[in-house]
């Protein structure tokens, strides 16, 4: 069964831009720039959520990487959700950390599924003092968070 130009579908994209505009910003924030397509929000508010929804702090970066270079070839128990309520557990292998850029690939031995992992793109990580275990997060949207956790396996 063929398709004719008559039965052609037409899908149309929009986006639309939605802004918050405070009353008031820090100090700090009145020079941050943005593009011109978004002239019609505070430049420096949007900017500054932009800014909160990603790591900046180098040191936090190398964290996340330092714990993964300490359990470079173990397994580590895997968990990611999207919400409270929503949970998948795996047991994955770390099978590769890299530098530059930052990249942490995870493998499960058992289904061969991959993660890779961009710390920067995370909005906030914790690890904890004696490396057992890590969280990081995304922020997605309003009370939405994406996060992964690891630790040592049992």
């Amino acid at each position: 069964m063929g398709y004719s130009q008559e039965s052609a579908v037409r899908i149309e994209v929009r986006t639309i831009c939605v802004c918050v505009c405070p009353t008031s910003l820090p100090a700090c924030l009145d020079s941050v720039t943005l593009p011109a397509q978004q002239a019609d929000c505070n430049p420096a508010f949007a900017s500054a959520i932009i800014q909160l929804m990603h790591i900046s702090d180098p040191r936090e970066v190398e964290e996340v990487l330092s714990f993964f270079r300490t359990h470079l070839g173990r397994e580590l128990d895997i968990a990611v959700s999207m919400f409270e309520g929503l949970t998948q557990y795996e047991r994955m292998r770390v099978q590769e950390v890299d530098a530059a850029p930052p990249r942490i690939l995870l493998l499960a031995p058992k289904s061969q599924r991959q993660i890779a992992i961009d710390p920067r793109q995370f909005s906030f990580a914790t690890v904890s003092p004696d490396h057992t275990r890590l969280e990081v997060g995304r922020l997605l949207g309003s009370n939405l968070t994406m996060r992964l956790t690891a630790r040592e396996s049992a």
